[in-house]
């Protein structure tokens, strides 16, 4: 309960910290003889609901999503409960968090060369 409860009290956060469209923010903000000026014709939300594919894609990242937090949320109180000590438990879960991020690479680089992070952007 306590899962659901923050994921949609995240969605709520996100839906409103991204009013207005960051995407549409940095569109407008180049200049026309350096790029191509996009259109957007329908929201994206509407677009990818409308493609089954994506419809499809969405709903599986979602699942899985929800599989992990749920998995992720009972393993130290199912270890707790088989007597595990809190020092295992917490290396269990140090050694997922490692396992996740470990290999993760630390930049994302298109073929320009140039750094992408989501605060990058103009």
């Amino acid at each position: 309960m306590l899962a659901a409860t923050a994921f949609g009290f995240a969605a709520v956060v996100v839906g409103a910290g991204l009013r207005p469209d960051p995407l549409l923010l940095a569109r407008n903000r180049i200049r026309r003889e350096d790029a191509v000026i996009f259109v957007v014709r329908k929201p994206s939300w509407r677009v990818l609901c409308a493609t089954p594919r994506a419809r499809i894609g969405i709903s599986g990242l979602a699942l899985a999503q929800l599989a992990m937090v749920g998995l992720m949320s009972m393993t130290p109180v199912h270890m707790n409960h088989a007597g595990s000590s809190m020092t295992l438990i917490g290396f269990v879960i140090s050694m997922h968090m490692a396992g996740m991020f470990a290999m993760a690479p630390r930049r994302l680089r298109p073929s320009s060369g140039r750094v992408c992070r989501a605060s990058s952007m103009p």
